[in-house]
């Protein structure tokens, strides 16, 4: 089981194709283009790069595709970083069932964004046509 969880290649080559280094797609920058990043937005992570990222592993899934296609719960939390003053932070919970129509890719990316690590990311979601707001 370990050796079918832990794949070298998960982060540099998913589907063993090439294709990630093809288009220059990985989840962390070299270290030279961290410490460019830092230099010039005190950021570590470039958070369009890292949607980027994100939309290639899970394209434009929203929670409730996944969720009728695996039948599995998948739940992430975010929190704002718009609270009002004196409410302190305001956590979500982003599922299935409380926020059907929103992209896994932008949650996790949402999720991901730590003050000096990467900035803040909007949650899109996907509208009845299909299209990404």
């Amino acid at each position: 089981l370990l050796r079918d969880v832990c794949v070298e290649t998960v982060s540099t080559d998913y589907m063993l194709t090439g294709e990630m280094k093809r288009i220059g797609v990985s989840w962390f920058p070299s270290i030279y283009k961290m410490g460019a990043l830092w230099m010039k937005k005190r950021l570590l992570m470039d958070s369009k790069e890292f949607l980027r990222c994100c939309e290639f592993y899970y394209g434009d899934t929203t929670f409730e595709e996944a969720f009728e296609m695996t039948g599995k719960h998948v739940c992430i939390t975010v929190s704002a970083s718009r609270a009002s003053a004196g409410s302190g932070v305001q956590r979500l919970l982003l599922n299935h069932i409380s926020t059907p129509n929103v992209t896994l890719a932008s949650s996790v990316a949402a999720s991901c964004a730590v003050p000096g690590v990467m900035a803040p990311a909007k949650l899109m979601i996907k509208d009845s046509r299909g299209k990404q707001v």
